[in-house]
């Protein structure tokens, strides 16, 4: 009782709404909606700190925003079975991940996917200052009317082709870093090496770029990630990420990087 007190009372010190378990779907909402979403590990001491240095970043600059510019926060936590299958299965969020924290796009309540996210929480006043940048800008842009398309729409200059390889990306081609700092689409996040490799060749034939990133999680098991270059650029990498959309990778979204 005295946890669940504990994650109350930062509740109420965020100003927003702090969900500690997975809400059924229901039917019927439409319209889109967004929150932010911390996803830890209450049964891990030093990651549980981490979250609450986080939150107390967040709730020094969400005090500085009006009501209407604020999202509400979900909290799921490795250590309840439920939540971590729903985060692994849905969210694809991943233990390798955490602490994780980013944007999701809801579903009636329901967190339905991620579309920003922080990698490698070196910095919790950094990683609060782009969440809630990316999260002002979700709310302007909903806020906007819809712009009306012209009846001639003018032709844009087709994208440079990329090198299409002879034959899938060999196991060598493979990143084992993401060092850098800045952001990347990131498209997938897979077990076995031949479905990040047929994601790579989807990307391709769109004549668009990504790499194979192995990562390793906590429990020493490899993962391979999907992932544009590096871009330096916020707005150059809202940009490339509309591409990926546009050309039908919806599962792609907008991942932070920060200098290791």
């Amino acid at each position: 009782m005295g946890m669940k007190n504990n994650w109350l009372r930062l509740a109420l010190l965020l100003g927003a709404v702090v969900l500690c378990g997975l809400a059924l779907p229901a039917m019927g909402q439409q319209d889109k909606e967004y929150a932010i979403l911390i996803v830890g590990d209450e049964g891990t001491a030093e990651m549980l700190r981490q979250e609450k240095v986080l939150i107390s970043e967040m709730a020094k600059k969400i005090r500085k925003q009006s009501p209407d510019q604020r999202l509400p926060i979900y909290s799921y936590h490795f250590n309840k079975e439920r939540e971590r299958a729903y985060c692994e299965n849905k969210l694809n969020v991943l233990s390798e991940d955490l602490l994780f924290v980013g944007i999701v796009e809801l579903a009636n309540k329901v967190p339905l996917k991620v579309v920003f996210r922080v990698d490698r929480i070196n910095n919790p006043g950094r990683a609060a200052n782009d969440i809630l940048a990316r999260a002002d800008e979700i709310v302007s842009a909903a806020s906007e009317p819809v712009a009306t398309p012209s009846a001639t729409p003018s032709a844009s200059p087709s994208p440079e082709p990329s090198v299409s390889p002879s034959a899938s990306p060999a196991e060598s081609d493979v990143e084992t870093t993401t060092s850098g700092e800045g952001y990347r689409v990131q498209l997938g996040s897979f077990a076995q090496l031949k479905y990040a490799q047929e994601k790579v060749a989807d990307t391709t034939r769109a004549d668009l770029e990504a790499a194979i990133v192995e990562t390793v999680g906590p429990d020493g098991d490899k993962l391979f990630k999907v992932l544009s270059p590096l871009m330096q650029e916020r707005a150059q990498a809202d940009e490339l990420l509309q591409k990926f959309k546009d050309a039908g990778f919806e599962e792609a979204f907008l991942t932070r990087s920060e200098a290791r």
